[in-house]
């Protein structure tokens, strides 16, 4: 990944061989280098056979830039005044292996070669010689361009280089802009001074990493004496000359973590790009799982009369907060899809011939276009055992109401107080 910046776009002046040249005052919009542009011709659509991607690697003036032509799949153009740069997002930019820890810098430690490089372009890198923290800069172990690293004095032959970097934003990577690292202790180094504190004036607790010249101190050399306003206490103080380097969090609020999703909060009263509130530990209320469009209910006693269609009557309610279940009927409170569900059980068996059950379900007194669910069977005391089902999406309107309507060519009870014998159903979506 490369920087980014928000309307990084410019006119160019010219491209010769790999330096780059804007027009007056475009410069001054680009990113920090490296990042990528995107050339194309003026008035036309930028498309793969017109345009060319570039790597930006540094800057010499203020109009003037060093570039890598033909970048992923483009191919060099002739790139000539009037062209315009955009700063784009690409493929590159994607989450996918944003981080790389422990990567061996390309080329061959011999007491001579001072430049290395890494095999991505880096936005944050850290430096491991033998495993000692390098400190990175002008005037100390190295200095970086690109995806090149220059050490001041070139290592020894055998010494092992590893890199840590990250190839995108920290906040992409960690889901949180409160992430510190690389950040000099604010305090006197002088052989005496071993109180210290953080830049942002608090840390969180347990998060404090030290460095002193690219070593991390254990925890047993460091005392966090007050997270809340920042400092902490060395058990051994730095010499005069030390470079004494943290790494911590400083904030717990952060962009898409526990409490988030796609930067919307959790919120007591949630709307309509909100979750729901969460409890203390992280858990959906059930207060808010039991909304007034849902609705439950069963029957307690019943009769359905030989070739008489009966409305079942749901006398006993499990569910209703919105108290609109006026015995066999349920009354939308809102437009929307509702999903119903509806199971009928019988009994006693009885003795007979072959006999049908259907059941369906009305709206508005209406079985017109409603669906509806038959059982057939013989005689015995299997009848008790099967039950006719329905379950169905239905769009209702504000103030219409749904049914059970059972139909019999024998007499038959509903068994009473049955667990299963059901009339039931919640809101899909609002109309």
């Amino acid at each position: 990944m490369a920087n980014k910046k928000d309307f990084a776009t410019g006119v160019v002046s010219s491209l010769s061989g790999t330096t780059l040249t804007f027009q007056t005052g475009y410069g001054q919009t680009m990113p920090t280098p490296p990042f990528y542009l995107t050339l194309s011709p003026p008035g036309q659509l930028t498309t793969l056979g017109n345009s060319e991607k570039v790597l930006v690697t540094s800057k010499t003036s203020a109009e003037v830039f060093e570039c890598t032509r033909a970048q992923g799949d483009t191919t060099s153009k002739t790139v000539v005044s009037g062209w315009i740069a955009v700063n784009s997002i690409y493929t590159d930019d994607l989450l996918t292996s944003s981080m790389t820890m422990g990567e061996v810098l390309t080329g061959t430690p011999n007491g001579v070669l001072t430049a290395f490089t890494t095999a991505s372009a880096f936005t944050l890198i850290e430096v491991f010689k033998n495993g000692v923290r390098l400190r990175g800069g002008a005037g100390n172990d190295y200095t970086t361009s690109g995806q090149t690293i220059t050490f001041t004095t070139a290592p020894a032959t055998g010494a092992v280089l590893l890199a840590n970097y990250i190839l995108g934003s920290q906040l992409m990577i960690t889901g949180s802009n409160s992430l510190i690292t690389k950040e000099a202790a604010v305090g006197t180094v002088n052989g005496s001074n071993t109180s210290f504190s953080v830049s942002k004036g608090s840390y969180i607790a347990g998060s404090l990493q030290l460095y002193i010249n690219g070593l991390r101190q254990g925890i047993a050399n460091v005392t966090e004496t007050s997270p809340t306003t920042g400092t902490f206490a060395l058990d051994t103080a730095p010499l005069t000359g030390d470079n004494v380097e943290v790494g911590y969090q400083y904030v717990l609020s952060v962009s898409g973590n526990a409490d988030t999703v796609d930067s919307y909060h959790a919120s007591a009263t949630a709307t309509a790009n909100q979750i729901l509130p969460l409890d203390a530990n992280a858990r959906m209320d059930a207060s808010v799982i039991t909304n007034p469009y849902m609705f439950s209910a069963y029957c307690s006693t019943g009769k359905a009369a030989n070739t008489t269609s009966v409305a079942v009557d749901f006398q006993t309610e499990l569910f209703d907060p919105n108290s609109n279940f006026a015995s066999s009927r349920y009354t939308a409170p809102v437009s929307g899809y509702y999903q119903v569900n509806a199971q009928v059980w019988w009994g006693p068996a009885g003795t007979g011939p072959t006999e049908n059950c259907v059941i369906r379900l009305y709206k508005n007194s209406s079985g017109t276009g409603m669906p509806e669910s038959m059982w057939m069977n013989g005689s015995g005391d299997a009848y008790r055992l099967l039950k006719p089902q329905i379950h169905s999406l239905i769009q209702l309107t504000a103030g219409d109401y749904i049914e059970v309507i059972i139909q019999t060519t024998g007499t038959r009870d509903i068994v009473a107080g049955a667990a299963n014998t059901f009339f039931n159903g919640f809101l899909v979506s609002k109309a």
